[in-house]
């Protein structure tokens, strides 16, 4: 089971609910979690598209739209198409799925990645289409005028975005724009293909400014696409880390997954795991390749302890108004008293990355699971208005070695001591998916998405 996305703060849903999303032998889940005491999870059984199944967790909704257009859940199926498992936005009943698929010969390789969402806006008509900003504050004269706008307009759906790499090493882009779907090939990166799931800021930019896209590449490099709106859009090669002084070889290999940054200056910080480290890649000047760090490992609680970072970030969460962001990540540790060794303990951790100074501080050990950790990309930070603020959420999917038994772990990461539960596993789908997923086809040969080149 790999855990995905999750939904909060939404009308369908309570101040104490989340709706958390998950696959399990190709089948799309939901589970709703509620906090009031005396409440159990309720799993929902979502299934897949007609003649597939269900690849990778969905790492991107999109929920903002006006209450007719359906809540939209994106999947990367084993046939290599973009799905879209839909909600009705009152209610969050089952609505189907819907299908992308790619033009060409060339299918979804990656799981659906960056996504770029706006708000709706409303427009009106004065002899000729405007688009008007709602204020969401200001005085009492200015309400009362909203009011009379609010009668003459309607509401529209912003022209939202989301990136996925295909089998040929290409990114590209889905984009709904009133109410309809096209397709943009961004091409490969020269010298590169995109083998990562790609990543963007972590709040969408204005429309008319350039959007930013970064992914990992088959060779462990990080490339970034900046498109600019009626403008010349460019690839960038950021390269890869340079290696701890001593390890064999000079320059490590970015893995799958990561959180984006922005400091005070609009500059992104990208927070990757590149073989058994964070590190943060800055680029102060867009276009131009941005310079990367070391970020601190976990510390150790003795000189015969060894630590080092198991997982990538993969959800972040910002804080308004001063940039920085806190992740989570899996740690592991082991202690070495000459030839005794001792086992290696996994632990999540939550993490914060300060922009400002490019430091990275360990905020909180939330403990182990219940079984080891498994994997990249199975983590979901989880913040929900009125209860949760306070008492967030963070999921990860835990497995028993040599077993396949699994579990949905839950922390509550602002809690002391923090707290953890065994939320157990959606009930079994009936017979599981064995299709293997796409491979990549060209780029070096075949290979699958998270398997090989440490990816």
């Amino acid at each position: 089971m790999f855990v995905g996305a999750a939904l909060s703060s939404h009308p369908v849903l309570t101040s104490t609910q989340a709706a958390v999303y998950t696959v399990h032998d190709g089948t799309l889940f939901e589970g709703v979690r509620d906090v009031t005491a005396g409440t159990t999870l309720s799993w929902r059984n979502l299934g897949q598209p007609r003649g597939t199944c269900i690849a990778y967790p969905p790492f991107v909704i999109w929920s903002r739209d006006q209450s007719s257009t359906p809540i939209r859940i994106f999947c990367t199926t084993t046939d290599g198409s973009l799905a879209a498992c839909l909600l009705d936005a009152r209610t969050r009943s089952p609505l189907g799925w819907e299908i992308h698929t790619i033009p060409g010969a060339a299918r979804v390789f990656t799981p659906p990645g960056a996504t770029i969402e706006y708000e709706p806006q409303w427009v009106f008509s004065v002899g000729r289409w405007m688009r008007v900003r709602v204020p969401t504050k200001g005085p009492v004269g200015m309400m009362g005028r909203l009011i009379i706008w609010l009668r003459l307009a309607t509401a529209v759906d912003g022209p939202n975005s989301v990136f996925v790499g295909s089998t040929d090493g290409h990114l590209w882009e889905l984009m709904r724009r009133s109410g309809a779907f096209s397709w943009t090939d961004h091409g490969a990166p020269p010298g590169h293909c995109i083998a990562g799931r790609p990543m963007t800021v972590l709040s969408a930019p204005a429309e008319s400014a350039p959007r930013r896209i970064f992914a990992a590449t088959r060779s462990g490099a990080m490339v970034e696409r900046v498109i600019v709106p009626g403008g010349a859009s460019l690839w960038v090669d950021h390269g890869r880390p340079a290696k701890p002084s001593g390890a064999p070889g000079s320059l490590a290999t970015i893995f799958p997954g990561g959180v984006v940054a922005t400091d005070t200056a609009g500059a992104p910080h990208v927070i990757v795991l590149a073989d058994d480290q964070l590190h943060a890649l800055r680029v102060s000047t867009m276009g131009a390749p941005g310079s990367w760090s070391a970020l601190a490992q976990p510390p150790a609680s003795s000189v015969r302890e060894s630590t080092w970072t198991t997982t990538p970030p993969t959800v972040g969460l910002a804080t308004p108004g001063v940039g920085s962001v806190t992740t989570f990540v899996v740690g592991s540790r082991q202690t070495r008293s000459g030839t005794i060794v001792g086992r290696v303990i996994e632990e999540v951790l939550q993490v914060r990355y300060e922009p400002a100074n490019g430091q990275l501080s360990h905020e909180a050990v939330l403990g182990e699971p219940d079984r080891p950790l498994f994997g990249t990309d199975r983590f979901v930070i989880n913040h929900v208005a009125g209860v949760w603020p306070v008492l967030g959420r963070v999921y990860a999917s835990s497995r028993a070695a040599f077993s396949a038994t699994e579990s949905l772990d839950e922390w509550g990461y602002a809690t002391t001591p923090p707290t953890r539960a065994s939320l157990g596993l959606p009930p079994v789908p009936g017979a599981p998916c064995n299709q293997a997923p796409q491979r990549m086809t060209g780029c070096g040969g075949p290979m699958t998405y998270g398997v090989g080149s440490g990816l």
